[in-house]
C-alpha cells in the first residue's frame, strides 16, 4: 500500500454487526489532514474508506509508520468478542481469538504471496 508513506491524522472504524461475515461490510474510515467528524451514521472530513479485510492490512501500515492504533484495536477486540457470541458457528471456522491473531494471519498471509 503506497499511500502508507502519508501521514495518517485520524482513523474512525465502523464495524457492522448485522451480519456473520468478520470484517465483510466494516470501514475505515482514513483522513490524512484533519479530524473525521460523525452525526448521526454520517461521517465527515475522511479521504478514503477501508473495507473487509484490508481494514487489517491497512493498520498493520499504520502501526508499522507508527501510528498510534490502540483505540481501534480494542474496538476490533470488542467487535470480535460480539462476533464470537453472535455468530458462534462462523467464528469457530475463522480459528482466530484475539486482534493479535488477526494480524498474524494477516502478515503471514502477504509474506507468503510473495
Amino acid at each position: 500500500m503506497g499511500f502508507m508513506n502519508c501521514k495518517v491524522r485520524d482513523l474512525c472504524f465502523a464495524p457492522r454487526y448485522h451480519n456473520n461475515h468478520l470484517l465483510k461490510d466494516s470501514f475505515l474510515y482514513v483522513s490524512y489532514d484533519k479530524k473525521i467528524e460523525r452525526e448521526n451514521m454520517l461521517y465527515k472530513n475522511y479521504d478514503y474508506i477501508v473495507f473487509g479485510w484490508s481494514i487489517i492490512d491497512f493498520l498493520i501500515g499504520c502501526e508499522k509508520y507508527g501510528y498510534d492504533i490502540s483505540k481501534i484495536k480494542l474496538q476490533l477486540s470488542d467487535f470480535l468478542e460480539y462476533f464470537k457470541e453472535n455468530f458462534p458457528e462462523d467464528y469457530g471456522r475463522l480459528r482466530i481469538n484475539t486482534v493479535e491473531e488477526m494480524f498474524e494471519m494477516r502478515t503471514k498471509s502477504h509474506k507468503m504471496n510473495k
